[in-house]
């Protein structure tokens, strides 16, 4: 029985000068034994559960979202109230906040000493944490600027506006100018390859541009100019890595799936089957270089297996929150540091790992729901600190990356935080 409008469900799943360095939190393990680890249940077929039922048999014990899925089918269904209250108090030990009027809708299903249970259990799960500065200021003629990439040997920053499909660069961390690439396609996603003097750029697509370039350009950070442009099969890479031996690693976040350039291939090829992943979005590189952390943005981390491409779940302390992540780097101290654009409120993580990198055994809260944030994105770790987007205003783009409103953008920020 239908008990509410779809608006309601919307409102519950709304949120739905230095030297680089990578590393993990321990030294790693020679060989990691993944037969103790568990499958990845394939998300993209986990993203077709719509039941109570089926919902709560889901193996993603460390998903907010799967618990809000839980508390909007309560609403639709009557025989599935029984999930609301678990639901919603799994979210407060998350300390996932819903909004004021997601609460007080919830107040009409469920007693009021739930209501009150799950508030005390957000205590000082939801405090701000301001610890990060201003590094650069994008102006806003540069629009919609996701990610942020900075080359040491020449002191220059590299960001994108995905908006006008432009790549651009700043020595003073102030002005910018545009980096003329030599096809069309929409910059999304930056990695730097120092070793090789490269700056990958993945390549994809705001909504239906059905001739877009997707794909992957290099570009020779000393004479600023694209050297290589390669096609993918895939509808919009976005999230970019590159390993020790030059291949580059990335993700499609729109179709679903991890894309491999090897070092010297001239062809992508995709690493994972059809629907192992719902929306893959940062990939981190397990130091051995054989692996992969993957962030699927509703259910958590995978660890991949770049081999025999095999993905195995890794989970965490039954009181973490691990979906919701965008931008996702190893640190050699604090581990997988993820920042959560799809949890409320957003935050940046360090989450501890394990020796050999296979479980999450703890967390820390870098920074939280600050003050001048709109939605902390894509970054790169540099000399301790990580450099990242802090307000690419993408509501303010419809189709095509048109400006909606007639308010005037803000400048994008781009932040560092000591680590």
């Amino acid at each position: 029985m239908k008990l509410l409008t779809g608006a309601l469900v919307a409102l519950l799943l709304a949120g739905c000068g230095p030297v680089a360095s990578a590393g993990i939190a321990t030294a790693p393990e020679p060989l990691l034994n993944v037969s103790r680890l568990d499958p990845w249940t394939p998300t993209g077929q986990a993203g077709r559960v719509h039941t109570g039922p089926g919902l709560s048999m889901l193996p993603f014990p460390n998903s907010a979202s799967v618990q809000r899925r839980l508390l909007g089918r309560a609403f639709e269904v009557e025989e599935e109230r029984v999930f609301a209250q678990p639901a919603l108090m799994r979210l407060g030990h998350f300390g996932y906040a819903l909004s004021d009027g997601a609460q007080t809708q919830l107040e009409t299903l469920l007693a009021e000493e739930v209501m009150v249970a799950y508030r005390a259990a957000l205590v000082g799960k939801v405090t701000p944490i301001e610890a990060s500065s201003i590094a650069a200021m994008i102006p806003p003629e540069f629009p919609l600027s996701e990610s942020i990439a900075y080359d040491v040997a020449t002191s220059r920053y590299f960001s994108m506006s995905i908006a006008d499909s432009k790549l651009i660069t700043s020595k003073d961390a102030a002005g910018w100018h545009e980096v003329t690439l030599a096809g069309n396609g929409r910059p999304m996603g930056l990695a730097i390859d120092a070793d090789r003097r490269l700056l990958w750029v993945t390549m994809g697509r705001l909504g239906e541009e059905a001739d877009a370039f997707v794909g992957l350009v290099a570009v020779d950070m000393d004479r600023l100019a694209e050297v290589r442009r390669i096609p993918a099969a895939a509808t919009s890479l976005h999230d970019v890595t590159v390993a020790a031996d030059g291949s580059v690693l990335a993700s499609d976040s729109l179709g679903g799936g991890i894309y491999r350039l090897a070092a010297g291939a001239g062809t992508i090829e995709r690493l994972d089957d059809e629907l192992t992943f719902r929306s893959p979005q940062g990939v981190a590189l397990h130091p051995s270089g054989k692996f992969a952390y993957i962030s699927d943005y509703s259910y958590g981390f995978a660890l991949f297996d770049l081999d025999s491409r095999q993905a195995y779940r890794i989970d965490g302390p039954e009181d973490l929150m691990l979906d919701g992540v965008d931008g996702l780097f190893l640190h050699e101290d604090h581990g997988l540091i993820a920042i959560q654009n799809g949890t409320s409120p957003h935050s940046i993580m360090a989450f501890s790992l394990s020796k050999d990198g296979t479980r999450i055994t703890g967390a820390k809260v870098l920074e939280r729901a600050h003050g001048q944030w709109g939605e902390p994105t894509v970054g790169q770790l540099v000399d301790g600190a990580l450099l990242y987007i802090s307000n690419p205003q993408w509501g303010r783009f419809g189709d095509g990356g048109v400006l909606e409103g007639e308010a005037p953008l803000e400048p994008n920020v781009v932040r560092r935080l000591a680590l």
